[in-house]
């Protein structure tokens, strides 16, 4: 009896489990997190990317260097960084060189501050659109924004354990 009981439970799991694979394994029923939101497949779309203008820039290693993960611009442009102030953009502190518009992914050189950037501390990269004359100046070249107005940028820590990573495309 014993061992009847034992082959019904078993072949019951193996059903179950079999049953569990092919309704999870079907990817139309989960929403992938690595698609960007648009208009066609969401509500609203959020992350990122904001039209064709996106950066990341992942924690970075204490130093005077801040190494930017990917960028993309709708138009010729600069990543400016600041010091973090309450959550909002204080001293800058430095700037890339005039960025092209479309992706430009990790191809941005390394962009050197005014001055070292200790553990523990966060600063914030935001995107600015160039006014023509290829040279970055906060009071003439206007910041990207969002629908709603508001600069768009991108907060990062200082770490001594963070990790450089490689490439990311969106």
């Amino acid at each position: 009896m014993s061992k009847i009981l034992i082959s019904i439970m078993t072949v019951a799991l193996l059903a179950v489990g079999v049953g569990y694979f092919f309704w999870y394994a079907d990817d139309s029923r989960q929403e992938n997190p690595l698609v960007e939101p648009t208009p066609e497949n969401s509500e609203e779309a959020s992350g990122l990317r904001i039209g064709s203008n996106a950066i990341y820039v992942p924690d970075q290693l204490p130093g005077k260097e801040v190494v930017i993960g990917f960028v993309s611009l709708e138009a010729e442009g600069f990543v400016a960084v600041y010091e973090a102030v309450d959550e909002k953009p204080g001293t800058l502190v430095g700037s890339s060189g005039l960025l092209p518009a479309g992706e430009t992914g990790n191809n941005i050189p390394p962009i050197s501050l005014v001055r070292e950037m200790v553990h523990g501390e966060t600063f914030i990269a935001a995107l600015y659109r160039d006014n023509g004359n290829g040279v970055f100046d906060p009071a003439q070249d206007a910041p990207i924004t969002d629908e709603d107005g508001e600069s768009f940028a991108m907060q990062f820590m200082i770490d001594r354990d963070a990790a450089q990573s490689g490439e990311i495309s969106l």
